[in-house]
């Protein structure tokens, strides 16, 4: 959730917000929170992703573990398809300055679908950059640079681990 949302929230009585990508950490941590006194240690938590990674792998694996292979594949295939085109726009968009409210919604939705396979890094990325067009304040060619850079090495990891 973006910053305003989370005070809207929290000003309505929200007492813990558990953003996406959902993971078996964040869920773990809010059991634990709650549920626990706060005892996470009781909670048993699987290995997690480094944040070095590009792509929350575990994530990844857990995907393909629930799917299957071949759904898998298809899966990525329209992801990779679709975000390609939002990717070059936004990026366009960033390096030429002509930043449109537009371009925020096609933002959230590549922040989701980046979530919803485990980009970690391209959806925080997004997520910044819709905030940014959001506030009024438009991303820059820095932007546009960096989020070429991290939807390659996202593609290209993707690519290697599905393929």
């Amino acid at each position: 959730a973006r910053t305003e949302d989370e005070e809207r929230f929290r000003a309505a009585g929200l007492d813990d917000i558990l953003g996406k990508p959902i993971t078996k950490e964040g869920i773990r941590a809010i059991i634990a929170k709650y549920c626990l006194g706060g005892a996470a240690g009781d909670v048993p938590a699987s290995e997690p992703a480094s944040d070095a990674d590009v792509m929350d792998h575990t994530h990844l694996d857990n995907l393909v573990e629930l799917l299957g292979p071949e759904k898998m594949k298809s899966l990525v295939g329209d992801f990779v398809s679709e975000t390609d085109e939002t990717i070059e726009a936004i990026a366009a968009s960033c390096e030429t300055g002509d930043v449109e409210p537009s371009l925020a919604p096609r933002a959230h939705k590549a922040a989701g679908s980046s979530a919803l396979v485990g980009a970690n890094a391209l959806r925080e990325l997004l997520v910044a950059i819709e905030d940014r067009i959001a506030n009024g304040d438009k991303p820059n060619a820095q932007d546009g640079v960096a989020l070429r850079r991290i939807w390659q090495q996202t593609r290209d990891d993707l690519q290697r681990r599905i393929s």
